[in-house]
């Protein structure tokens, strides 16, 4: 499998998860996103078969969600009151920054996707 994607558990799927599978005539991806929780025998079978990948979350997945890449994995809101440090590949950091010396981490921890940090980002009641 492509090294920007992964096969992701069944536990990581909720609402609003966005993920993409295979079609089996054509082998082309196709993009979806979780409407429900609902699993059909069809949905477990692609899961397992592999059929099932989710991107990595990279550059152009946070700068979609409006933050501007600042450079050596530092991203910052418009405002630039909120920024992101993405460490690794999954290892990332939000900051609130009170002022230009002034600064708080609210989230330090383990990110897969996009979709994984917008349910962050929601949570740490950021627009």
């Amino acid at each position: 499998m492509d090294s920007q994607y992964y096969t992701p558990d069944v536990s990581e799927f909720f609402v609003g998860f966005e993920y993409e599978i295979q079609n089996e005539e054509n082998a082309q991806w196709g993009r979806f996103t979780m409407m429900h929780l609902d699993w059909s025998d069809e949905d477990r079978w692609d899961l397992e078969e592999g059929r099932i990948r989710v991107k990595f979350l990279d550059r152009e997945d946070i700068e979609s969600l409006e933050f501007k890449h600042i450079g050596a994995g530092w991203y910052e809101n418009e405002r630039g009151d909120w920024k992101i440090r993405k460490w690794k590949k999954i290892e990332l950091d939000i900051w609130f920054h009170y002022s230009t010396t002034e600064s708080e981490v609210r989230f330090r921890g383990n990110i897969k996707n996009k979709s994984e940090l917008v349910k962050i980002l929601k949570m740490l009641d950021i627009e």
